[in-house]
């Protein structure tokens, strides 16, 4: 009985690991922005993969300025800004 009910420790299957980049989504550039513009809302988009800045992130950016131009549906990092 103890085998059949398993470990109350949960960890993710192989699957769900591969998955999780897949399905989840990440905060990109909605159009190309020259250098020195001011970062808001209207200027991003979250995209799948996840495989770049996580959305819940995204008040740590806005209000920042570029230090570079960016293109279209390019990830965003956090090298990208203005420190």
């Amino acid at each position: 009985a103890h085998l059949m009910m398993g470990s109350k420790v949960k960890k993710l299957q192989r699957e769900e690991k591969e998955m999780l980049a897949i399905s989840r989504k990440s905060i990109r550039y909605r159009s190309y922005l020259k250098k020195g513009v001011e970062i808001s809302k209207k200027n991003l988009i979250f995209r799948r993969p996840g495989d770049g800045m996580n959305p819940q992130k995204i008040k740590t950016i806005l209000g920042k300025k570029l230090k570079k131009s960016v293109e279209l549906g390019q990830k965003v990092k956090t090298s990208d800004f203005i420190q």
